[in-house]
């Protein structure tokens, strides 16, 4: 699936698009990041493994020439260990083939996370510079007003100086703004792995996608890919001490061969036939069971940690992924257009010189607060949505 993945990318990417979806940036940082080529690597060489680890071993063969008759000797011999342990070790490297699988969905996962939530913070960004462009151009024009009236003598200097004040502050948001967008993109460059000679094209979505979520329920803990990694890493390592156990037993070699070259009975060859087994003086073992027994203690404490680090980690994403949707919705729907009504009508009011300038200057920076706000919520949505996403291995 992964290889297909990306192949798919690589085919959308041939040439340059003009926009660029979510899930097209996706499918690029699936083909380009080197975290995915690494694991894909690894699963390779898991492949590998599960190969070798079921290979029979080539006999050995030797000939040797001595001055006494018969003078000429050859021999194959052959071990057969292999027999008792081989079911075991295709096991074990089975089970580390599901572990790295489950480790490199993981990896997928969490970049296809973590180009989900560059995506949008570039597009955030991109929306909270045209929110506080606006807001500026609000402020100039409004202090232009203030000093239309002050030549007049409607208002003091002192109002024409509160929103000459208010319309520099607005300038000092939008640099601040400014800063952040062009800070977003360059992390949406690092995370597509864009060249440096082209631009990025222009970013396609909508900030509230996926803002409606419905029922939210969490996969069973033993379906998630990091919880499947760390059980297979104990089955795997489970298996290696009972193939470790089995090399412990002395199992023969056997030895077929014949001499030959004798001048008192000659074109006569005699048959060897024998065998050869490993004595267990110095060390029975021991050593190369407890290393297995030791890994097989830490794979199960891995498995533990993932399982519990999984429950908290969901519940709390899942919590948090639910209130930043209500919040986001409340600030999108009421919260920001009821600020923006207030500014047109006490900015109206200002005009006609109804009101004075103390709720202009509130009403100006209620809605430049109300309106960052709303984009952070809506920010801190589509994070948690890419981080629950993540957990539980979903690729956009």
């Amino acid at each position: 699936m992964l290889l297909i993945t990306v192949g798919l990318s690589l085919l959308v990417m041939q040439s340059p698009p003009d926009s660029l979806t979510l899930s097209a940036a996706v499918h690029r940082a699936l083909s380009q990041r080197g975290q995915v080529i690494a694991a894909s690597g690894v699963v390779s060489r898991a492949r590998a493994e599960h190969r070798l680890a079921g290979q029979i071993p080539n006999p050995s063969a030797s000939y040797t020439y001595t001055e006494d008759p018969p003078r000429q000797h050859a021999t194959v011999q052959q071990s057969f260990d292999w027999l008792f342990r081989r079911g075991l070790d295709r096991g074990a490297a089975l089970a580390s083939q599901d572990a790295a699988r489950a480790d490199s969905a993981v990896t997928v996962a969490l970049v296809a996370a973590e180009t989900r939530q560059a995506f949008f913070r570039a597009l955030g960004s991109a929306q909270s510079l045209a929110l506080l462009e606006e807001e500026s151009t609000i402020a100039d024009s409004l202090s232009g007003i203030a000093h239309e009236r002050l030549a007049t003598g409607d208002i003091s200097e002192l109002e024409a100086d509160q929103l000459a004040l208010e319309a520099a502050r607005a300038h000092q948001a939008l640099s601040r703004g400014r800063e952040e967008q062009d800070a977003a993109l360059a992390n949406l460059r690092r995370t597509l792995v864009w060249p440096a000679d082209r631009p990025l094209p222009v970013l396609v979505g909508h900030l509230d996608a996926g803002l409606d979520l419905g029922d939210v329920r969490a996969l069973p803990v033993a379906e998630t890919p990091s919880v499947r990694g760390r059980l297979a890493d104990s089955v795997s390592a489970a298996r290696r001490i009972r193939g470790t156990r089995v090399t412990r037993i002395p199992i023969p070699a056997f030895e077929v061969g014949l001499d030959w070259d004798d001048p008192t009975t000659p074109n006569r060859q005699l048959l060897v036939v024998g065998f050869s087994i490993p004595l267990p003086l110095w060390n029975l073992g021991g050593g190369e069971l407890a290393v297995a027994q030791a890994n097989a203690l830490e794979a199960s404490g891995r498995l533990a940690e993932a399982r519990s680090e999984y429950v908290g980690r969901a519940e709390e994403t899942r919590v948090r992924m639910l209130e930043s949707a209500r919040r986001a919705k409340v600030s999108r729907d009421s919260l920001l257009p009821a600020a923006r009504r207030i500014r047109e009508r006490t900015a109206l009011a200002y005009r006609l010189g109804e009101t004075s300038i103390i709720p202009l200057l509130d009403a100006l920076r209620v809605e430049r607060e109300t309106a960052l706000s709303t984009v952070e919520d809506l920010l801190a949505f589509q994070d948690a949505r890419a981080t629950w996403n993540s957990l539980n291995g979903v690729i956009e």
